[in-house]
């Protein structure tokens, strides 16, 4: 297992035993107010752990747990055994795409929202991605989450234009699809140098 190490977090995988600390934040409807999905059940979220444990797109982030061997807590990435690493907070997405891109996305905890995890953990995460080879990395949000796109703007992404009416995740009490606008943001690997 890859463990990516910033000064506060573990990104690490997931493990079927986050299904506990993942519901505590996918049940909040604040939470996945602009998700594609509706707050989950106890059972929802089981399921989901096992299934996020299987998939590589979803990173956990978890606070360094004070317990976690001193060569585990230095900065960068290391190869370690799967264990419980410190306490799940959030998660974050990344999936391939064509042309050495990327996409991005987060979910956090709202207990643990307006500390900077958020910024840390994609920061660190984005790094690694272009260290490895990635030329582009590009995440969307609904216009109105405006937590989103202050923090894609934080991460040094540049808003690239707006899709108009372009989803719809819920609908209004007649049944009709409530639809969304979204911004694109994208930084290129040559631009996250520059800023480094």
């Amino acid at each position: 297992m890859k463990l990516i190490v910033t000064p506060r977090l573990l990104i690490r995988d997931f493990m079927p035993q986050d299904d506990e600390e993942l519901y505590e934040y996918l049940s909040d409807p604040e939470v996945t107010r602009f998700e594609p999905y509706e707050p989950f059940s106890r059972e929802k979220a089981r399921f989901e752990a096992r299934a996020r444990a299987l998939n590589g797109s979803f990173r956990a982030v978890a606070l360094i747990d004070p317990e976690v061997p001193g060569h585990l807590r230095a900065p960068g990435v290391h190869e370690c055994e799967p264990m419980r690493l410190g306490r799940l907070i959030g998660n974050l997405y990344v999936e391939p795409g064509p042309f050495d891109s990327y996409e991005l996305g987060y979910v956090f905890n709202r207990a643990f929202w307006g500390h900077g995890y958020a910024c840390e953990s994609a920061r660190a995460l984005m790094g690694e991605l272009f260290r490895g080879g990635a030329h582009r990395i590009y995440a969307e949000c609904a216009t109105g989450n405006e937590r989103s796109w202050r923090l894609m703007e934080r991460l040094g992404m540049r808003r690239e234009g707006l899709k108009r009416s372009c989803v719809a995740f819920r609908r209004d009490g007649e049944g009709r699809p409530i639809w969304w606008d979204a911004y694109m943001y994208a930084i290129l690997r040559d631009e996250w140098r520059e800023g480094q």
